[in-house]
């Protein structure tokens, strides 16, 4: 036979194969030692010298392995890629599969890979080297479930005890909760296993023993039907390996609920809610909600909380919001739920009427006409809100500025916000039925003439409550409030390159001539020009323009000096006779 290497480990394998009925049975003792050069991947832990039962087989071979399963410890298979195998054990037949590349064994079509297990009937089969197929064979743990009772009243623990054998310590173990009809998880109380009420979680072995604590919920119902449950116990292959006996409890934790309240209250009013129980021990906390019918988050402040009941009552507050909205017809109810946000209501309120309040709002302006700021004098516009019937602590999400202006104009001070809709707003608070926020009017140097704004403000549905009038804002730019038909601009132009991140497309060249009305000079006249080269547009950006403009200035006799300044410096480069 050929010493096997990782070079001829199939040539290894089908001579084995080939050869297989030289030997005096399918099942060989040999060293690890001679196998490893043809298990590339194996648990490097086994000692060289262990002793392994080597199977000699063809592909779907059916092999009879009740020997080396019934002793345990290895077995090798020198399995090609591919291969199938059919175990013989305990009367069944089972069958391996080995990968192409050997990356897994496959045993009922699950992949197993290095130190994964799985069992044939009461053995398991540790995957310790791939290459083939080589596996540890130990016996199957086993399961034994006992509980301290199979009747308990809600509120009360059921104490299941797992008792196993080959269950090495630390081993977790994994449980769930099977339910009869009207039984769920929030009939469970949290519990070690997670930090939720849960039907299932694991539990660690320890001396082949675990405690396992099911504690259930007094949840203070109106009365139930009797419940029941069992609990089941998984393998680590997900194998249920025991059940308990039926677990019935009974409805021990009865409780009667009522919700006082009165029927109508106005916007803005806090509702009073009083709920009287019996049957409810103190420090028992349940939950409260209002579910969205014609009223919603606009008319309530809070939809939903929580009460906690001591000597049979409880009581929390519901804060209503004066929405500013003309409705009619708005009602709502409340209801009351045991142990959770989310589970079944026990109570109901009588219909609540929720009554529109009058009011007023008005937004007056200190001014109408303002100023645009100058360099010198900041202009500032000063909007007084006047309320009536609007409580105290009343938050407005904020005001907009709409109309015909450049955002460049308005600054946002607090509660003021621009561009126009859709905003970002800030929030305006009434209080004694006064409000008042700040327009910062900022000098823009540009030439624009008069522009119009006025002041929305909104409520928390996004409808306007109030306007301001129109306000005027006079353009006081330096340039603009000096034209004189001659000196005058800035005449804003587009570069004529691509090369910008700020300019990424193609431009036409600018007629400047046109855009200055220089058909008014006359002709043999003198002009100045000055190009501002400070910043990224530079002669390169503009030539196209200037090179048109030049030329019609030329056609007419009219003669031009041309002065360049990086400096940003208006004035220095003008300070020369022109002629």
């Amino acid at each position: 036979m050929p010493i096997p290497t990782l070079d001829n480990k199939n040539n290894f394998k089908q001579y084995l194969r080939y050869f297989r009925n030289k030997f005096d049975s399918q099942i060989q003792q040999i060293e690890l030692s001679h196998l490893e050069a043809i298990m590339p991947t194996r648990d490097q832990t086994i000692p060289s010298n262990t002793n392994i039962n080597l199977v000699l087989f063809d592909n779907k071979e059916v092999v009879d392995l009740s020997i080396p399963l019934n002793n345990t410890g290895y077995i090798y298979f020198p399995a090609v890629e591919g291969d199938e195998i059919n175990i013989l054990w305990e009367n069944e037949i089972y069958t391996i599969g080995f990968s192409q590349g050997f990356q897994s064994l496959k045993f009922k079509g699950t992949d197993y890979s290095l130190n994964q297990s799985f069992t044939i009937g009461s053995r398991v089969l540790k995957v310790k080297g791939l290459g083939g197929g080589l596996v540890e064979v130990s016996n199957a743990p086993t399961y034994t479930l006992t509980q301290d009772t199979t009747l308990v009243d809600e509120g009360q623990t059921v104490t299941f005890t797992v008792t196993t054998t080959d269950v090495s310590d630390g081993t977790n173990i994994s449980f769930q909760v099977v339910g009869g009809p009207n039984f769920n998880n929030e009939d469970i109380e949290t519990t070690s296993y997670a930090s939720t009420p849960d039907m299932s979680g694991s539990v660690a072995v320890n001396n082949n023993s675990a405690v396992i604590d099911i504690d259930i919920r007094a949840d203070y119902s109106s009365s139930e039907i009797q419940e029941y449950f069992t609990l089941k116990i998984f393998d680590f292959a997900g194998n249920t390996v025991a059940t308990s006996p039926t677990i019935f409890f009974n409805d021990t934790s009865n409780a009667v609920y009522s919700i006082g309240v009165n029927p109508t209250y106005n916007e803005g009013d806090t509702v009073n809610v009083l709920v009287s129980t019996t049957g409810v021990p103190d420090g028992v906390q349940f939950y409260w909600d209002i579910p969205e019918t014609t009223v919603d988050a606009y008319d309530i402040l809070s939809l939903s909380g929580t009460v906690t009941i001591n000597q049979g009552v409880g009581s929390f507050d519901v804060v209503t919001k004066g929405d500013f909205n003309t409705e009619t017809g708005e009602t709502f109810v409340i209801n009351l739920r045991n142990y959770s946000s989310t589970s079944s209501i026990v109570a109901t309120s009588s219909t609540i009427n929720l009554v529109d309040v009058p009011y007023t709002i008005t937004m007056v302006p200190d001014k109408t006409t303002i100023v645009e700021s100058t360099k010198d004098s900041q202009s500032d516009l000063i909007i007084t809100v006047t309320t009536s019937g609007v409580a105290n602590g009343t938050l407005y999400p904020g005001a907009w500025i709409n109309g015909s202006y450049d955002t460049d104009d308005v600054s946002p001070p607090a509660g003021i916000v621009y561009p126009p809709p859709p905003e970002f707003p800030s929030s305006i608070v009434v209080e004694n039925n006064q409000a008042s926020f700040t327009v910062n009017i900022v000098r823009d140097a540009k030439t624009e003439g008069t522009e119009v704004l006025t002041i929305i403000l909104k409520n928390d549905d996004n409808v306007i409550v109030a306007t301001s009038p129109d306000i005027n804002i006079v353009d006081t730019s330096f340039i603009g409030s000096r034209h004189n038909g001659r000196t005058f601009g800035p005449i804003q132009i587009n570069r004529e390159d691509d090369s910008s991140a700020w300019h990424p497309y193609q431009v036409p060249i600018g007629d400047w001539y046109t855009y200055c009305d220089l058909d008014k000079v006359p002709n043999n006249s003198k002009i100045a020009i000055f190009i501002d080269t400070s910043g990224s547009m530079t002669m390169g950006t503009v030539q196209g323009a200037y090179d048109l403009m030049t030329q019609k200035l030329t056609a007419r006799g009219i003669t031009y000096i041309t002065i360049q300044n990086n400096d940003e410096d208006w004035i220095t480069p003008f300070d020369i006779p022109l002629d």
